[in-house]
């Protein structure tokens, strides 16, 4: 256990260095920044008898990693949607954009969310960072143990169209569409199908069928306005 009282270098010693002074008897504490550098490095003793028998470690820099993903409502789309901050670039559905190395800090991420749709929410996947639908921005607070566990900090921004038109369409098996404000449908068909086919629409405000929209058999429809979403 070290005792003692430290003991600040001497003028000639301090500063940014890659050599420094340990002195017999002593504890070097040594502090150092490494930007945009990961990996193993070599620290040794400049002592010629003490390099020849092997007087050499290594020490392990890491760099955090945080991320964005993109989730869409309804799936699939290919609308790109664009990231300012500390995370630039954009992704569609499904996609995920990220940056390493990072050291400790605070970060955020900004979605500039395109016409026509609605930030809906933004999930994190630790307690500590958070999202603010309301300003589009992801705050992600990377902490020491973040870095040290090599595991991404991501936060999911989801997305909903705001009015959806369903035409030509035939649908079966098992489907569920999503639109934040309306949904439309014209010539639109819930077709039967021997496995099952059951067709949800959910929107916000208004749903409307027009002409053309067929029900066979014994599909199972639903249109439901939930306020919820």
């Amino acid at each position: 256990v070290p005792t003692g009282v430290p003991v600040a270098p001497p003028p000639e010693e301090a500063g940014w260095k890659d050599t420094v002074q340990a002195a017999p008897n002593q504890i070097t504490r040594v502090i150092a920044r490494f930007d945009d550098y990961t990996g193993l490095f070599p620290y040794h003793c400049h002592v010629l008898e003490h390099e020849d028998h092997e007087m050499m470690r290594q020490f392990e820099v890491l760099g955090g990693t945080i991320a964005a993903g993109l989730t869409t409502r309804p799936g699939g789309y290919s609308q790109l949607f664009s990231f300012t901050g500390d995370l630039v670039g954009s992704i569609q559905d499904g996609g995920q954009i990220a940056a390493t190395p990072l050291a400790p800090a605070t970060y955020r991420a900004t979605e500039q969310v395109p016409s026509g749709w609605e930030l809906s929410s933004i999930s994190c996947d630790d307690t500590d960072s958070s999202g603010s639908p309301a300003t589009a921005t992801a705050t992600y607070l990377l902490s020491v143990p973040d870095v040290v566990a090599l595991v991404p900090v991501t936060c999911v921004f989801t997305n909903c169209l705001l009015d959806l038109v369903l035409s030509g369409e035939t649908v079966t098996g098992t489907k569920t569409y999503d639109a934040c404000d309306s949904i439309t449908a014209t010539n639109f068909t819930v077709a039967d199908d021997p496995g099952g086919t059951d067709v949800t629409l959910r929107a916000r405000r208004l749903i409307v069928l027009q002409d053309g929209v067929v029900i066979e058999g014994d599909t199972i429809f639903r249109a439901e306005i939930d306020p919820a979403l």
